[in-house]
């Protein structure tokens, strides 16, 4: 008999994780695990879970977390609570596995349905070889020793009310929270935090961690571990390149009402099963090239689905195959075989009702047709990156159908790589110059006579989002871009802000504000300020005059030196471009005393001013300033530290600065009078 290799040895005898350790403290433990992935084994076979390039700094980042959190000598009253955040289809799973395989530490991972269990668990099976593999939700009760146990939050939160969590599961040294946007409750943040170990990393894995700009995850898992945004993700290539259409169908929404932040689905699946909706489904569904291109359908309600399924069966072209219905109670079974079938070819149609949203993976489905509009962000987000999945360089196409008179714009994909909580009017203009062809695409649509059925071009968003092609340091590039939106004003620019909301369409990009700012690196106003007088040093006297990031208003002379002595005076002097295109100077060692003592009064007044405003505003534009000793803060951190989302920091701010305004100006005028 021939001996066997350590690596051979690897495969055929289990694998127990934490075999002579789960008895000691989980200081200890940690320890530990932070010394294996410190160490290299050369006879340590080449891991099965082996990560791609832009998954290798996901784990270098959680490796310094844990060599950091486990030698640190006195440790936080709180339980470690971290966070990954990678778009979707960019493999947490994949990293995750990865973390349990290196670090050696016992896992219990949490998901929100008892599908995601079973397809997690077999993934883990595949990508653990030898490591025990437990699964708990209903009735299942396979747990494990010395391994990773799938289980449900449901099934956690019943157990931790009835008597306790299991000790195999509450002993872990890993807990790792998979769509931790479902774990953004009290009830269940109290179960990660007290049902298990108060030294076990708590690891939320999500590609969706704002509900609202409210309810965020960096409030309940403070830690960031690694983030990678949907943008970056664009620039990474890891998304397929999209082709969006957004159109209104004619039909009345006025009635359909708003349930906790998002539309009534049963009243809004009732109204999108009328027969204009279903017509324009079947036109943009089996529309060439559609016809060829494996497409998935998102319907709002059950009967929606079930009457759509019907009606596609009967309208479809000939030879196409039936489409498949899978919904909430569809047997397991059933179930996998029509998503076989999907995936060999025999069925090139699936209509669902939110069962698909989180969990399925079909890189080759690139087409969506949306009928089940949201103003979810997480539910927007999961559905519109089930055809982003690159596959080779095919594209993705997606459709949204709306009725006209929703009493909200729904979250749309260019939101997801814009500002999150942009509010539209529905029906108003959301895109005002064709895109390379798109919109004359569409318009081909109309040809069609569908009853009913009107495709309006003042609200069709139609344009294709993928990475720029300039450099970010080719100003006559960047300038060309921004000269091709016909709403950008030159002599009056927008401000940061309302810059992020406007659309661009030229040869080199395509795309929102926000995604050409993160693009050129410009992540505040300052540096957007700085930028514009760059890019277009005519704007330079305008950027300087505008009002702290809302937009142009009217100054007088007296208010134009307050506002440059702000900037001019203020430690980001040193880097406003547009103070030394106006001629300003810094060094006031070259003034008169005159100038000086004015200044000083001026500095003297400021103060008096901001003694005037409410606490937390007063402290607001101290800090957005570097005023009383602080250091100048961005908008967004500014949000960190009261716990209030930018834009409502921003608008604390600016309020604030036309009340010291008015205040200055009913003082100046006082004075000139002679009024006490």
């Amino acid at each position: 008999m021939s001996a066997i290799s350590t690596a051979e040895l690897w495969f055929v005898a289990p694998n127990l994780l934490e075999e002579a350790e789960l008895g000691l403290p989980m200081s200890d433990r940690l320890l530990a695990a932070a010394q294996r992935l410190d160490t290299h084994d050369p006879d340590r076979r080449e891991s099965t879970s082996a990560l791609r390039p832009e998954q290798q700094p996901v784990f270098a980042s959680f490796q310094n977390f844990l060599l950091e959190f486990a030698t640190r000598p006195n440790k936080p009253a709180r339980p470690p609570l971290c966070r990954i955040v990678l778009p979707p289809r960019t493999g947490k799973t994949v990293v995750a596995a990865h973390i349990i395989e290196r670090t050696g530490l016992t896992a219990t991972f949490i998901v929100p349905t008892k599908t995601l269990v079973r397809q997690v668990a077999a993934e883990f099976e595949a990508r653990l070889p030898g490591i025990p593999i437990g699964m708990y939700y209903g009735d299942v009760k396979q747990i494990v020793e010395h391994g990773v146990n799938v289980a449900t939050y449901s099934i956690l939160q019943r157990r931790r009310s009835d008597t306790e969590v299991p000790d195999s599961l509450s002993s872990a040294g890993l807990v790792i929270a998979d769509e931790a946007h479902h774990a953004m409750t009290e009830s269940r943040m109290g179960l990660l935090v007290d049902s298990f170990d108060p030294l076990a990393v708590r690891l939320a894995l999500t590609a969706t961690p704002d509900y609202s700009s409210m309810r965020r995850l960096c409030h309940h898992f403070p830690d960031l571990i690694h983030e990678i945004s949907m943008y970056e993700a664009l620039q990474l290539d890891l998304l397929a390149p999209l082709r969006l259409w957004v159109a209104e169908v004619n039909a009345d929404a006025s009635r359909v009402r708003m349930i906790a932040g998002d539309y009534d689905a049963e009243t809004l699946g009732r109204l999108m099963s009328t027969a204009p909706f279903f017509r324009a489904t079947e036109l943009f569904r089996y529309a060439k090239p559609n016809n060829a291109m494996p497409a998935l359908i998102c319907c709002a309600s059950r009967q929606q689905a079930y009457d759509l399924t019907k009606y596609l069966s009967k309208h479809r072209p000939i030879g196409s195959p039936e489409p498949g219905l899978i919904l909430g109670d569809t047997p397991d079974d059933e179930r996998l075989s029509i998503l076989s079938r999907f995936e060999h070819g025999d069925l090139d149609t699936l209509v669902q009702v939110g069962v698909l949203i989180e969990g399925w993976n079909s890189p080759r489905c690139k087409l969506l047709v949306d009928l089940a509009p949201s103003r979810s962000r997480v539910r927007a987000t999961q559905k519109f990156f089930r055809v982003m999945t690159q596959c080779g360089d095919r594209e993705a196409r997606i459709y949204v159908l709306i009725p006209n008179g929703l009493p909200e714009m729904p979250i749309l994909p260019t939101d997801l790589f814009g500002n999150p909580f942009d509010d539209y009017e529905c029906g108003a203009l959301l895109s005002s110059s064709p895109s390379n062809g798109a919109l004359e695409a569409l318009d081909r649509t109309r040809q069609t006579p569908v009853k009913g059925v009107r495709v309006k071009k003042r609200i069709v968003a139609s344009l294709r989002l993928e990475k720029p092609r300039f450099a970010r340091t080719d100003i006559g590039a960047a300038r060309a871009v921004v000269r091709s939106c016909t709403d950008f004003d030159i002599e009056r620019p927008y401000g940061f802000l309302r810059f992020r909301t406007l659309r661009f369409h030229h040869r080199l990009f395509d795309g929102t504000g926000a995604l050409l700012l993160e693009h050129l690196g410009v992540s505040n106003r300052i540096e957007y300020d700085r930028w514009l007088s760059t890019a277009f040093p005519e704007t330079s006297a305008n950027l300087l005059l505008r009002q702290d990031g809302f937009g142009d208003v009217s100054w007088s002379c007296d208010e134009d030196v307050m506002w440059l002595l702000y900037k001019g005076n203020g430690p980001d002097a040193g880097r406003v471009d547009g103070w030394l295109a106006l001629g300003g100077k810094l060094a006031y060692s070259e003034q008169s005393a005159l100038d000086l003592l004015e200044r000083q009064e001026n500095r003297e007044l400021v103060t008096r001013l901001l003694q005037r405003l409410k606490p937390r505003a007063r402290d607001l534009v101290a800090r957005r300033f570097g005023l009383d000793g602080y250091q100048p803060h961005t908008y967004q951190r500014l949000g960190r530290e009261y716990d209030i989302c930018g834009w409502r920091a921003a608008q604390i701010v600016a309020l604030s600065l036309r009340q010291m305004r008015g205040e200055w100006l009913r003082v100046a005028f006082a004075e000139e009078v002679g009024v006490p």
